[in-house]
């Protein structure tokens, strides 16, 4: 949750500059029309100065927002980076987390419903950051079009995400999620050509073989779990791989994308919900009337939009390449706090296996900063 202010209190503060604004701009020109008020600007920073005929010898002075810091906090320059980096990480596990208590711990079988309401409040939030001049983005029917596909494949990544982390450990989740890898690797190479180096191959068998060895070792082996990540694996790589294609010629930024994501797929998510029944008989199960449960579920509607904020932030404040390193590295702590908080099963022999799946994930991204950076130079 203080990620979450940290991150959404400037939209509510450029939300309540951008009403007082307009509030103040139509009392000028109704004075104005009255009395034919003449409206100064003052030497003031930050403010604007009203004469008001109305009221003689008396001037309004309207305070602007102020620019910089995040959630009213100062940040500089040289701290930006470093923090930057804590709340992606943050944000990142509090994400992965929080799914994983309301599916596994509250036991929430409507998954789609869940679905959702996650994908309103991410197209709420986005209206609410436009609204205050925090993002830029437009609704173009041929884009609509083209991204639909897309979308699909988007809810089909989130969809079996929900049913491997309900019945997966965080921890193998986290080291399957780098198998990922394997068929995005694949696909750059395939469609758009891109060099596969020695390093990344390296990487990536290290990946699968501590993948393979930690599932045989999985105590709680869960055939329909590692069905449902499978479909994850190659729905995510899917996803990824169609997006960075479509972004490209419809010139989409991550908020634009975003958008499109979340809207399109409400309504067929509505269809969905009602066809299934889970719709309205979600609102009468008995974990919506506990007041964690319904906290942790509202939790998840805000934090996925608030990643997509801090991971531009990290981006700017850093570079692209240390964004996918600390997200690399921060699923070594989310695998940890998984194991104490969900009581996971583990054994040594598994947590070695843990261990080298996410070392291997860690060393893929490794390469693939060398390889880009070696690109960067040649060009």
């Amino acid at each position: 949750w203080v990620a979450v202010l940290a991150v959404v209190r400037p939209l509510l503060a450029g939300w309540q500059a951008g009403h007082t604004t307009a509030r103040e701009g139509r009392r000028q020109r109704a004075v104005s029309r009255a009395h034919g008020a003449c409206v100064t600007r003052s030497g003031v920073q930050g403010s604007v100065a009203v004469a008001d005929p109305a009221r003689t010898g008396t001037t309004t002075m309207v305070r602007k927002a102020a620019p910089g810091g995040v959630g009213g906090l100062a940040i500089s320059a040289a701290d930006a980076p470093v923090v930057s980096c804590l709340s992606y990480a943050l944000c990142s596990m509090s994400m992965v987390l929080a799914n994983k208590l309301v599916l596994s711990r509250y036991n929430i079988t409507q998954t789609f419903s869940l679905l959702l309401f996650q994908t309103a409040a991410t197209v709420l939030l986005l209206l609410l950051a436009r609204r205050t001049g925090h993002v830029a983005f437009a609704w173009r029917s041929s884009t609509a079009r083209r991204w639909l596909p897309v979308n699909l494949l988007f809810l089909l990544m989130l969809f079996t995400g929900f049913k491997s982390l309900k019945l997966l450990s965080v921890a193998l989740v986290n080291i399957f999620k780098n198998l990922t890898n394997v068929v995005t690797l694949f696909g750059d190479w395939f469609i758009f050509r891109q060099r596969v180096t020695s390093g990344v191959v390296a990487s990536l068998a290290l990946t699968v073989v501590a993948a393979v060895f930690a599932g045989a070792s999985d105590l709680s082996f869960n055939v329909a779990g590692y069905a449902w990540m499978a479909l994850n694996c190659v729905g995510s790589a899917s996803y990824g791989l169609s997006t960075r294609g479509v972004m490209k010629t419809e010139q989409l930024d991550q908020f634009g994308a975003a958008f499109y994501n979340n809207v399109l797929g409400i309504p067929l998510l509505l269809v969905v919900c009602f066809a299934t029944g889970e719709m309205p008989a979600v609102f009468a199960i008995p974990q919506m009337r506990d007041p964690g449960c319904v906290l942790a579920i509202l939790f998840t509607g805000v934090i996925g939009f608030v990643l997509q904020l801090s991971s531009l932030w990290c981006i700017k404040a850093t570079s692209a390449s240390t964004q996918g390193m600390v997200g690399a590295l921060n699923k070594i702590p989310l695998s940890v706090l998984g194991v104490f908080l969900f009581n996971d099963q583990m054994t040594l022999k598994l947590a070695g296996f843990i261990t080298v799946g996410l070392a291997g994930g860690v060393l893929f991204t490794m390469a693939k900063l060398k390889v880009r950076r070696e690109a960067e130079a040649a060009a």
